[in-house]
């Protein structure tokens, strides 16, 4: 394996704690493979161990151990190794390539290899594939992962942030160097990286499956004699149920891009469109104005009219008000006026009822004088009648003297 310089070893494992991640984060990482591995080589883990190759930290041996396996970490990192004994874990301190060399064949259950081949060189890359089918027992699993140099982000810079990495080595290439080593059943899983969703525009799922999508990608494979009667398809069915999308493949970006197209087409014709209807708006608005200015300038004058006529309607109101006051002050003085005549007509009265009474007094004093007269000419007619020469002559006289008296009283 590629030794690193003396001064970065010193410094490798802060390094990892930095850029690596947590060991939650890259637990819940692999566990993906967690499943595979269960449908695969079940049947081997009471007879082999499993390996991990470049251990670092020992995640991935804390994985299998909790799920029962019997795991080997081997790394060269001295550093690192004492990180995962830390944990309490299995660790051989030694270079990898010379560790399969040292083992039997067919002796181990799984062989994996995560975010190591990248550091080495290509001939001991192919030579550490050679070992691995050698030493992985029938049906056994082989996992390399890897950075993915299809994703933009990872092959312009981030793959470069560590600097005891050799080269990227794009997918195809790492598929086929472990198909050439023997390994039948051998497929690439995309993974790490954050996926695009319907509701993000072509444009934006377009920039993130080029500058996020599988940003690790790994080579899975499963030994299988060349006669052995066994499913092949595995190992395909879970790259295409657990990978990502692949940043380099051009016929989905272009298609995202033509999505991207001819939404913007639409897009400008539909701002030509709306263009053409603001221009009607605007049009209409102009009109609208004018009306609204014409409104304006016929309620100005029907505000104009209005205040003439409450001017007019205010000036009849008091006009009517002085003619009303007139009239009440014409009516107080006629009522006045016929209350005094009413007050002298009343005295008028009272004056002519004091004088009939006076008349009326004078009269019955007058009827009573000639009641009188009347009693006394009537006694003396009697005494008239009674003396024997009135019987004779006088009577006639004496009649005609009454007559007279009569006449003049009746007069008067």
């Amino acid at each position: 394996m590629a030794a690193q310089s003396e001064n970065f070893q010193s410094i490798y494992r802060q390094f990892e704690d930095q850029f690596r991640g947590s060991r939650a984060l890259i637990k819940q990482r692999l566990s993906i493979y967690l499943p595979f591995l269960e449908s695969t080589t079940e049947h081997l883990k009471a007879e082999a161990p499993a390996l991990d190759l470049g251990c670092g930290r020992g995640e991935w041996l804390e994985l299998l151990s909790e799920n029962g396996w019997r795991a080997i970490g081997v790394d060269l990192n001295e550093g690192m190794a004492q990180a995962a004994r830390d944990q309490g874990l299995s660790i051989v301190h030694a270079d990898i390539l010379q560790y399969l060399r040292d083992q039997p064949d067919t002796s181990a259950a799984i062989i994996t290899a995560f975010h190591v081949v990248e550091h080495l060189p290509v001939d001991y890359v192919i030579e550490l594939l050679h070992e691995c089918h050698r030493v992985l027992r029938e049906t056994g699993v082989l996992i390399l992962e890897t950075p993915n140099p299809e994703n933009v982000t990872v092959g312009t810079w981030s793959f470069h942030l560590d600097p005891s990495h050799n080269k990227p080595l794009p997918p195809p290439l790492l598929q086929f160097f472990v198909q050439s080593s023997g390994f039948r059943a051998a497929d690439v899983v995309r993974l790490n990286g954050s996926t695009a969703t319907s509701c993000e525009g072509p444009l934006e799922q377009f920039a993130r499956t080029l500058l996020e999508a599988s940003m690790d990608y790994s080579v899975v494979a499963q030994k299988i004699a060349s006669d052995a009667k066994i499913d092949l398809a595995k190992v395909e069915s879970f790259a295409r149920a657990v990978s990502q999308k692949t940043p380099s493949n051009t016929l989905e970006l272009k298609a995202l891009l033509k999505n991207a197209d001819d939404q913007i087409t639409m897009s400008q014709n539909e701002l030509v469109r709306q263009g053409s209807d603001q221009e009607s708006l605007k049009q209409e608005l102009r009109r609208q104005t004018s009306n609204q200015a014409d409104l304006i300038e016929q309620i100005r004058r029907q505000g104009c009219d209005q205040a003439t006529l409450r001017n007019d309607v205010e000036e009849e109101l008091r006009r009517q008000k002085f003619d009303h006051a007139n009239l009440r002050n014409e009516l107080k003085e006629e009522l006045d006026r016929q209350k005094l005549d009413q007050a002298n007509l009343r005295n008028q009265l009272e004056e002519e009822r004091r004088r009939h009474e006076l008349h009326e007094f004078s009269l019955k004093g007058q009827l009573s004088e000639v009641k009188k007269n009347s009693d006394q000419l009537t006694v003396e007619l009697a005494a008239i009648h009674r003396s024997m020469s009135w019987r004779v002559t006088a009577p006639f006289r004496r009649a005609k003297q009454i007559l007279l008296r009569l006449f003049l009283l009746v007069r008067s």
